[in-house]
């Protein structure tokens, strides 16, 4: 009988037709409320549909069009965003041949620029143990020009400490923007920050190059955003809101002028997509210290909640592409699952990207040597069985493949979960203790409800002149019938193999899997075998684990 209905499924998905409902994916109300310690959510939909989501799939296309919304935006608009990192001097869209015309999209000013026009910016960051002080240089220069703007409320940005433990995070990643009479939204894992901005070919092409040096990194980078069209706008917006105006301040000096909420203007039934909120907000954090009280007062694990259901719902293949990789409960799912899937693809970052000093005089090899092991005690669940092994397959990125060099290494920063080319899973939460428990964190689930095809058309219609990346058909090669998942999966895919995204190789998950392993063995691509080395179990790995990855939870 599961082979008939894997049968079907797949026949279905052939045509460009789901074999499940929304439901069957998204938490119920009832799973909602449950992952809340038993409060309901308010202002916050069960999942909305109708809605249009165009993945911008690095850097340059979400900062570029980021750039295009905030200068749309006039009086009487706004821009919000929540931010775990921030550089000032970030090109949004740099341009070698005319750096005077770049220098108008440094970050800071795009932003300082929209408070003088009028428009209502304001702003959250993070500030933490390891990011103690950029939070707070960025919000000094966003502030003074919010103080010759609006005197009385001069404080709209402020770098938020409302996460339980100084080595915890406001990890959320999202902007909300009003402009031309309708809000638009983005979230995902990429911040305006450094090394962010790269392309697909990850190249180190002159645009990168252009940015100021203290901005650029010593690797390729890979994650992405989602940008949001239709009512889910309106539950991107929620978040911020309630965040904004929790009574707690963000920090010592930082006072916030709470707002009304009043629901934004957003396109009505601009595609076919169903959008579920996924958030993190950790129970220590508003029990202990009494933050969220207005909205999760025993914190929330969406999250966390909706990835067990991804992963138990899988009934053909899982991608997982994650930064972290090293957090054992959630694979031990993964594990669990093994026997209902043919293949298990998962593309993380090496922990030998921790090996160099991305901050002069900060020697952190401990804490790549503590990554690997816990890298390897999570990783190593899933090859126990021998028989559910094979169906294993574990990779990483690099610009060319020459070994282990640091210099060729594309930073796999995404969280981004596919399962079945059916269910995306997308946002800041990664496999990682703090991200499943303790940090402020936003994802969003989506499931291709509706008539396939009338997703990207939509999207692609409303970006405003001035974004030449994202307004590109990000899905143009694929059949107009193919689900959102499967033309993210394909879009990506093709990427990291260095294939046409309509390829047999990449659009059959069968055959992709062989074209990875085939890559990979032959050293010539992008694609690397990866499996982290075990370094011991020592008791200084699991005290800096600790600081890194903080419990969230009341109950462990």
């Amino acid at each position: 009988m599961a082979r008939w209905c894997l049968l079907c499924c797949l026949l279905a998905l052939a045509v460009g037709v789901s074999c499940h409902a929304a439901q069957d994916w998204f938490l119920s109300k009832d799973e909602i409320s449950s992952a809340r310690h038993g409060v309901e959510r308010q202002g916050i939909a069960e999942w909305t549909t109708g809605n249009s989501v165009t993945p911008l799939v690095d850097g340059a296309s979400f900062m570029a069009q980021l750039f295009a919304d905030i200068e749309a935006a006039q009086k009487g608009d706004f821009v919000h965003g929540c931010m775990f990192d921030q550089d000032p001097d970030m090109l949004l869209v740099p341009d070698p041949a005319n750096p005077t015309k770049a220098a108008t999209t440094r970050f800071a000013t795009v932003l300082t620029r929209a408070v003088q026009r009028g428009v209502r910016v304001r702003l959250l960051g993070n500030i933490n143990l390891y990011l103690p002080t950029k939070g707070i240089q960025f919000c000094k220069e966003i502030n003074a020009a919010c103080a010759k703007a609006t005197p009385d409320d001069s404080t709209c940005c402020a770098p938020d400490s409302r996460h339980f433990s100084s080595s915890g995070s406001a990890h959320a990643k999202s902007w909300v923007v009003q402009r031309g009479g309708e809000t638009v939204a983005y979230t995902g894992g990429l911040d305006v920050a450094q090394g962010r901005w790269d392309d697909s070919t990850h190249s180190d092409d002159p645009d990168r190059q252009s940015e100021p040096p203290e901005v650029l990194p010593f690797w390729g980078f890979h994650d992405m955003m989602m940008y949001v069209r239709g009512p889910a706008v309106r539950d991107l917006a929620r978040h911020f809101w309630q965040r904004w105006n929790d009574p707690t301040p963000p920090l010592l000096l930082y006072k916030l002028n709470p707002f009304e909420w009043t629901p934004p203007p957003v396109a009505e039934n601009p595609g076919s997509l169903a959008i579920q909120m996924l958030q993190t907000f950790g129970c220590n954090g508003a029990k202990n210290s009494h933050y969220y009280q207005n909205f999760a007062p025993k914190g929330e694990y969406t999250f966390s909640e909706a990835f067990y259901k991804l992963v138990k719902g899988a009934r053909n293949f899982l991608y997982l592409a994650d930064q972290f990789m090293y957090f054992d409960e959630p694979l031990k799912a993964v594990a669990d699952a093994l026997p209902n899937l043919s293949h298990l693809v998962i593309v993380t970052d090496p922990a030998y990207a921790f090996s160099v000093e991305p901050i002069p005089g900060w020697n952190i090899t401990l804490a790549q040597n503590m990554r690997l092991h816990y890298q390897y005690k999570s990783l190593s669940q899933l090859l126990k069985d021998p028989v559910q092994a094979k169906k294993v397959h574990i990779f990483d990125i690099g610009k060319v493949h020459s070994g282990d060099k640091i210099d060729n290494l594309v930073y796999v920063h995404s969280k981004l979960y596919i399962a079945d080319d059916e269910f995306v899973i997308v946002g800041s939460a990664g496999i990682e203790r703090a991200g499943f428990t303790n940090d402020i964190e936003m994802s969003i689930g989506i499931f291709d409800a509706g008539e396939a095809g009338s997703n990207t058309a939509a999207a692609t219609a409303a970006t405003v002149t001035g974004s030449i990346r994202a307004a590109s058909q990000w899905d143009a090669t694929l059949p107009a019938r193919a689900p959102f998942a499967q033309k993210l999966r394909t879009r990506l895919w093709s990427e990291f193999l260095s294939l046409p995204a309509d390829d047999p190789r990449v659009v059959s998950v069968d055959l992709a899997v062989e074209e990875f392993e085939r890559q990979a063995a032959n050293g010539t691509g992008c694609v690397r075998h990866y499996y982290p080395t075990e370094t011991g179990d020592h008791f200084y790995y699991r005290a800096l684990y600790d600081v890194y990855e903080p419990e969230g939870r009341c109950d462990s």
